[in-house]
């Protein structure tokens, strides 16, 4: 029995050996190599395509086979020579270790309307040393797409409710009767207006709800979204808002960002 597995041990040996002559990391920050399926160009930012990833940092080189890539941003796809992406894993990856998140989605940021390249990876140190509970991972890159050099980009999370990522707690799925839908809810401040999203009635602030997904939430949920944002933008804008006990800091945690208050727990991330 020991035989071969000494020999798949050699064959691992080879085959990373092979792997980190034919892609190598020319700068100092690690090399990303993409190949797509048939070498087909990234037209979409819906669609998925097959594609193969290596990952070159220092001696270390990994590949991952049946990886989907597409076009992620909306102005920024549009408009920008240099393309962001969205890379999607066959299998969950702690791509930047065991500090970081374990999943599927990752996203490579162009930064193409930054000249310095730093200030997403500058507002992530910041948030990091102010404490704050989730803030996107910034890793410089080299990328080569299809053998042709793109230019420095930065491994980024996909903004998801997981933990390491936006870990607040999860609806039960499918709701019962007796399901708690106070929380916790992912919403952002949208004014692409995509996906699942309304307005609110005093600031006309449209809102798209990313957790839960669009394919789950159910009519209840979105109704208390709604509810509750409008209800909170009433009380914000009214005569009483300063009030420590009945004004806007009963319905958001103003040190941390808007989320519940503890009469509402369960979290809530804008």
């Amino acid at each position: 029995m020991k035989r071969p597995l000494v020999l798949l041990s050699l064959y691992i040996a080879a085959t990373s050996t092979t792997l980190s002559q034919q892609y190598k990391q020319l700068t100092d920050v690690p090399s990303i190599y993409i190949e797509t399926e048939n070498r087909r160009s990234i037209t979409s930012k819906e669609n998925y395509i097959k594609c193969t990833l290596i990952y070159v940092d220092g001696d270390s080189t990994a590949r991952y086979e049946n990886t989907e890539i597409r076009g992620r941003g909306n102005s920024t796809w549009w408009n920008s020579d240099k393309k962001a992406y969205r890379i999607k894993f066959e299998k969950k990856q702690r791509l930047l270790g065991p500090d970081f998140a374990n999943a599927r989605s990752w996203t490579l940021l162009a930064n193409h309307g930054d000249k310095t390249l730093m200030r997403n990876a500058l507002t992530y140190d910041l948030g990091r040393f102010m404490g704050m509970a989730f803030c996107p991972a910034a890793r410089f890159v080299d990328l080569y797409l299809n053998s042709d050099y793109r230019g420095c980009y930065q491994i980024s999370d996909q903004v998801e409710v997981r933990p390491h990522r936006v870990n607040i707690t999860e609806q039960d799925l499918p709701l019962t009767d007796e399901s708690d839908i106070s929380g916790g809810y992912l919403l952002e401040v949208d004014g692409f207006r995509d996906g699942n999203y309304f307005t609110t009635k005093t600031y006309q602030v449209p809102i798209r709800i990313h957790y839960p997904d669009d394919e789950d939430i159910t009519y209840s949920q979105n109704n208390y979204i709604r509810q509750y944002m409008n209800d909170f933008e009433a009380v914000l804008s009214g005569s009483n808002f300063a009030d420590a006990d009945n004004g806007y800091r009963a319905w958001v945690d103003s040190m941390s960002g808007p989320r519940f208050s503890a009469s509402h727990t369960k979290g809530f991330v804008p």
